[in-house]
C-alpha cells in the first residue's frame, strides 16, 4: 500500500519512453478486457515490471513471481467493491511486495497483489482486522481513481486512495478508530518526496469515512469543555469524545493507555484539539526544516515542553497559553 506504510517510494523507473507508451495503450484497456476471476487464476504467475506490466509503487520493479491468492484475502477485496455497487473486476494474488501493490498488465488485467507475511503482521500490530481492508480498499482506490493510466502528483494520489480507503470502511460500518488504525500503526509522521505525512493522511481517511457515513458523525457542539480543577473518569478520552470530536481529535487520542490529566483536557476541548493538531504541524514542519542536530534539539524542547504542559493539568487558560507559546516558538525556526 503506497504510503500507509511509508515504504514506497513513488512510480515505477520505466523509461519514458515505455511507461508513457505503456500506460496509453493500458488506458482503456481496463474497460475491453474481460478479467480472470480468482477461481480461474494461475497458481503461479510472473510478470516484468517495465515490460508486461505496470506498477504504481515504485519499490515493485524487475520480475515478481506471484501466488494464487488464499480466500480470506480475494473476499476483502470483493466487500470493498461490493460495497461500491461494482463487480468483482480485479484478481487478488500474493507476492515479494513490501506490503501490497496496485499492478496493471500490459493486457489489461488489473491486480492487487500483497505479501502474506507483512499482512499478517499488520494485523498484530494494530490489533485490528480493519487494517487489512484499509490497506487493500486503499490499493482498490488506485485502480479506481485510475493513478496506473495518467500522470498525477504522487502526494495527490495517495490522499486519493487514502480517502477511499476511509469511505470504503465506512460503507462496511467501520468505526472512525478501526478506520484509522493501520495508519496511525505505519504511517511516517513525516513527509517525503513522495508521501504525505501522517497527520495529512489520517486527516484524509477521517474526510472519506465521514463523507461514506456521515450519519455516524453526531453532531460536535455536544463536546464537553471540563472543568478547571476537576479530574475527568474517562481512562481513554477517544472512547468517548471520539463519538462527538472524531474528526478533530488528534489521532493520540484514540491510543490505548491511561491519559495523564492534561491529556484528558485536550482530547475533552475542541480548542485544545484543534491547537494539538496545529502544534503537531508546526513540530513536523520544524523537524523537516532543521539539520541533524537541528532535530535533536527540538525533540529535547518538545519534551521539555510536554513536562510544562503536564503541571497545567486540567487548566484550560493554562493549557490554552502553554500551546500558543509553543507554537509561536516552533514557527519561528
Amino acid at each position: 500500500m503506497r504510503g500507509v506504510l511509508g515504504t514506497c517510494v513513488g512510480q515505477a523507473k520505466l523509461s519514458a519512453l515505455v511507461g508513457r507508451q505503456l500506460i496509453r495503450r493500458l488506458s482503456f484497456a481496463f474497460l475491453s478486457v474481460p478479467i480472470a476471476s480468482p477461481t480461474s487464476a494461475q497458481l503461479v504467475e510472473e510478470y516484468l515490471i517495465g515490460q508486461n506490466a505496470f506498477a504504481f509503487h515504485g519499490d515493485v520493479s524487475g520480475s515478481i513471481r506471484t501466488f494464487k491468492s488464499d480466500a480470506e484475502a480475494v473476499g476483502v477485496v470483493r466487500n470493498i467493491v461490493e460495497s461500491m455497487g461494482l463487480p468483482l473486476r480485479f484478481e487478488v494474488r500474493s507476492g515479494p511486495v513490501p506490503n501490497a501493490s496496485a499492478i496493471l498488465t500490459k493486457d489489461g488485467k488489473r491486480l492487487i497483489i500483497y505479501n502474506v507475511i507483512f499482512m499478517e503482521e499488520i494485523k498484530k500490530k494494530s490489533g485490528q482486522y480493519w487494517s487489512l481492508i484499509s490497506i487493500m480498499a486503499h490499493e482498490v482506490g488506485h485502480h479506481l481513481s485510475f493513478h496506473l493510466s495518467k500522470d498525477i502528483d504522487d502526494h495527490t494520489a495517495e490522499l486519493e486512495a487514502d480517502y477511499f480507503s476511509g469511505f470504503v470502511l465506512a460503507k462496511l460500518d467501520a468505526t472512525l478508530e478501526q478506520a484509522l488504525a493501520a495508519m496511525r500503526e505505519l504511517g511516517s509522521p513525516l513527509s517525503s518526496k513522495t508521501h504525505p505525512k501522517r497527520d495529512d493522511r489520517l486527516q484524509a481517511i477521517a474526510t472519506g469515512w465521514k463523507t461514506g457515513g456521515s450519519k455516524k458523525v453526531p453532531d460536535i457542539t455536544a463536546v464537553r469543555t471540563p472543568q478547571v480543577g476537576t479530574q475527568t473518569q474517562v481512562d481513554n478520552p477517544g472512547e468517548s469524545a471520539s463519538n462527538k470530536l472524531a474528526i478533530l481529535l488528534p489521532y493520540w487520542c484514540h491510543e490505548k493507555r491511561t491519559f495523564t490529566r492534561d491529556e484528558h483536557a485536550v482530547c475533552e476541548n475542541s480548542v485544545l484539539s484543534d491547537l494539538d493538531n496545529v502544534l503537531r504541524q508546526a513540530y513536523d514542519l520544524a523537524l523537516q526544516k532543521a539539520s541533524e542536530s537541528g532535530r535533536s534539539a527540538i525533540a529535547v524542547e518538545q519534551r521539555t515542553w510536554l513536562s510544562e504542559r503536564r503541571a497545567c493539568q486540567v487548566d484550560v487558560a493554562c493549557l490554552t497559553t502553554t500551546y500558543s507559546s509553543r507554537i509561536r516558538q516552533l514557527r519561528t525556526r
